[in-house]
This record gives C-alpha cells, structure tokens and sequence, in this order.
C-alpha cells in the first residue's frame, strides 16, 4: 500500500522513465504508468521514497513504547484522582483515556482519564474499578471509550441495573457482607456486634444516639432503646426500655439522668433511675443527691429485708393494773410512742417477729402497794412459753418497786414475744403503776 502510494506521489512529480530506472526500489510492474524521463531524476526520487518508508517503519516498531507505561508507584485501588510515576517522552495527553492494571492479576484495574501528564508524573481521573487493593505493579495503556451497557440477563437471581440493588434476597444481609451500616427497619435474625481493633485504652467502639435538638429542655428525652417482643396475641410489645433525659441544659452545667422502664402490669412503670443519685421505684422526695440511693419499698438480702428494722416502744397510757397476784399474769401495754415497721399490735400487747434475729428486748415494771415478804417478777414470754425472768426482793408492805429487765433474744420469724408479772408478796391484789415513765415496754431488731 505505501508503495502504490509513493507511486501516486511520483506521477505528481512528473516522474517519467523506464521500470529498470529504479528497480533498486520498484518493481517492474509499478512503472507501467510512469513516463520516460531521465534515469537519474528517477534514482533521487526513489532515494526519498526510500527514506519514507523507513520513517513508516520506525513509527510502527516504536509505537508501543509512545502509548504504553509501566509504574512502581504504590496506589489503593479506588475512584478519583491516582498520580503515577512513569517514563518521561509519552504519548499520554491530557482527556486520553487509560486502562491501569496489575501486572500479577489484570482483574486489579482502574479506568479513567489523564487528567495532567508532566515530567514523569501521570495523573488520572479513576471511574472505574475492578478488584482491590494497595498494588505497585501496574501496567498503563492508552484505550478507548467503554462499551454500551449489554442488555439485562432474564436468569433466576439477576439483579438488575434498574432496580439498585433492591432486588437482593435479603438486604440488611448484604449490607453486613459489604461492611455498610445498617438503615431504619432492618432486622437481624442472628447476633449482630460492633467491634474494633484498636488496641488503646479510651473507649471503643462508640455507638450514640444524638438528639440534635436546637431548644433543649429539662425532661427532654434524649433518646431510647427499646427491648421489644411478642405478646401471647402475636404483638410486638415494648418490654423494657432505656431512656436518656435532660435534667438540666445548662451549658457547663448540664446534669443527666438515664431511666430504666418496664411492663408491670401492662403498663409502662420506671423501675429505675440513674442521675446525680440512685432512685428505685418511686419513693418519695425524689433524687437525693450525689451518691444517694433512695428506694421505694424494702431491700432484702437473701429474700430478707434489710432496710426497714423492727423497734418499737410502748406503755400503759396511765392505766394501771390490778389482779396481779402470785400466778403470772400478762401485761398490757395499750398506747405506742413509735413502731417503725408495724410489728406490735397494741390491742393484743403482742410482738411478732418479721424474720428471724436477734432482738434486744427491754421492760419496766413498777409494783404498786406491795406486801411483805416476797418477790416480784417480771418475764418475758416467747411463743407462750417463758424464756427469762428477773426477780425482785420486797423487804418491806406498802412501797413501790421497779422491775427492770433487758435481755437480747434470739427469736424465730413469725414467734411472739409478751411481757408478764407475778407479785408473790403477802399482797392480796398487786398492782403494776400505769405511769408511762414507769411502765414500759420496747423491742430494737439487732
């Protein structure tokens, strides 16, 4: 073809002559058309063709090396802007496009366009990637613009261009093979976790709820996270829940609480709240302060309760007794100054113990009128039965006596504990003086 070329070219000339004028060069066949003109016109044409030709050589055998580059240049594979460092005299312009790929698997690759190509640096706008990785053994070519988009497959299990990816089986699934975050209403049907790596000592991983509110407020709540499952009815129910709650928004002086609830009853009902101090329940007065813990209802330790103690106080109101003679006689103590957890029925005079324990037990007897000789006795009854008794000597009729006992007792939940008198004196009707200072009656739980 370049000859028939150069031939053309010759005739333009006005090249006239014999085929065997220039057989160094044309066959004999090329110059049926040519003229006759001087031999020596006709050898310094060849010598021009000649040297045409070889140009054409040198440009196919060198062509490669203008249009192609290769680089050690370390680079992650990725879209967007990848400089390279190459061989300097290239062929690459800036909007040429170029196919980037590793020498080791050409399934690594970018596509793009040269952006800037200046000294031995290359700069490319990546659009498209194949594979991954941080690779430093590419190979750089000029090519051309990508093909159409080929028509969708018909097959079971396509995903189609058109639908963006929403057609996949399941989605929250492939967003966790993908390494993305979850969106509002995915549901995982297995364990689901969040970790990191880093080896340091803060804290991490970090998951926030960020209630960006541009007018906070005390009781707002900041956010919750809810403990949900199914009712015997089929229902998704709220079964407890985490709350977050504004106190005070008080820049520099902000103070928070976070609330634990849950269904008591079928109703919503705070079990639990967690801010400057500890509330349980409901009690009354509220937050207590810093390091406080105040609890509506009792604590127990082991199934027993701890935070409210049995102790009680009571006397005769004034009223005395009378009958007390020399068989044990029980006595009444009818009006309560205090009884802190309810243990002592002042209409029966009885103590019941709410648990088992150690009580310390205390009573005060004054014996009016007494006679002379004899004793006066006070005991303490446990369940019906006497357990101690303290004696007291009258030496002389017609004068008062105190009888003081105090004795720790270790008494079963659910036992009574009753206080009786005996005036074994010569007495024919002993009397115990109803003065409350004088008469009295009082339990402490240990």
């Amino acid at each position: 073809m370049i000859k028939r070329l150069l031939i053309a070219c010759a005739v333009l000339f006005g090249i006239h002559g014999h085929a065997h004028a220039a057989n160094d060069y044309f066959d004999s066949g090329d110059y049926t058309a040519l003229t006759d003109h001087t031999l020596a016109r006709a050898s310094a044409v060849n010598s021009v063709f000649q040297a045409i030709e070889v140009g054409f050589d040198r440009v196919q055998t060198n062509s490669a090396a203008f249009l192609t580059a290769t680089s050690t240049t370390v680079v992650e594979i990725g879209t967007g802007s990848k400089a390279f460092t190459i061989g300097s005299g290239k062929a690459f312009l800036s909007g040429s496009l170029v196919m980037i790929s590793s020498a080791a698997n050409t399934a690594n690759y970018m596509f793009g366009t040269v952006t800037a190509y200046s000294g031995t640096t290359l700069t490319v706008n990546v659009q498209v990637v194949g594979g991954s990785g941080t690779l430093n053994d590419w190979n750089i070519s000029m090519t051309g613009l990508r093909g159409l988009q080929g028509p969708a497959g018909s097959g079971t299990g396509d995903l189609l261009a058109a639908n963006n990816l929403s057609d996949v089986a399941n989605a929250a699934t492939a967003r966790t093979n993908l390494g993305t975050v979850a969106k509002a209403g995915d549901t995982f049907t297995g364990t689901t976790g969040v970790s990191s790596t880093d080896a340091g000592a803060t804290e991490g991983p970090v998951f926030f709820l960020d209630r960006n509110s541009a007018s906070p407020a005390v009781s707002d709540v900041t956010g919750s996270y809810e403990l949900r499952g199914r009712d015997s009815g089929g229902n998704s129910t709220n079964y407890s829940e985490i709350k977050g709650e504004i106190l005070d928004p008080t820049n520099g002086s902000e103070d928070g609480r976070t609330n634990i609830t849950a269904l008591v009853a079928g109703a919503e009902t705070t079990i639990l709240k967690l801010g400057p101090g500890v509330q349980i329940g409901a009690p009354s007065g509220a937050d207590k302060g810093a390091g406080s813990l105040n609890v509506d209802g009792l604590i127990y330790q082991d199934g027993v309760a701890l935070t409210t103690k049995a102790s009680f106080h009571a006397h005769k109101n004034g009223t005395n007794q009378t009958n007390i003679a020399s068989t044990d006689t029980k006595v009444t103590f009818t009006t309560e100054t205090h009884d802190d957890n309810g243990d002592y029925n002042a209409g029966t005079s009885t103590f019941t113990a709410p648990r088992t324990a150690d009580y310390l037990v205390s009573v005060s007897l004054n014996f009016d009128a007494v006679g002379s000789p004899g004793t006066l006795e006070t005991s303490i009854y446990v369940n019906g039965a006497e357990v101690r008794t303290h004696y007291v000597n009258a030496q002389s009729a017609a004068i008062d006596k105190s009888n003081i006992l105090v004795e720790v007792i270790r008494v079963t939940a659910g036992q009574t504990i009753e206080i009786y008198g005996r005036d074994s004196t010569a007495a024919s009707n002993g009397i115990i003086v109803g003065v409350a200072a004088e008469s009295w009656f009082s339990i402490r739980e240990l």
